[in-house]
């Protein structure tokens, strides 16, 4: 995974930019859920 840059981060943070906050929730949902399918498939193997 890489790393997060601080002045991202203190953007997702600022209530003016709500929509970067959402858009990296759902990054990381999507990130979390494709791990799940993942793990599941190796768990199926």
């Amino acid at each position: 995974m890489r790393k997060l840059d601080p002045a991202s981060a203190a953007d997702a943070t600022r209530p003016e930019i709500p929509e970067l906050a959402a858009r990296q929730a759902v990054c990381a949902a999507l990130a979390l859920g494709i791990l799940a399918i993942a793990a599941r498939l190796a768990m199926i193997w």
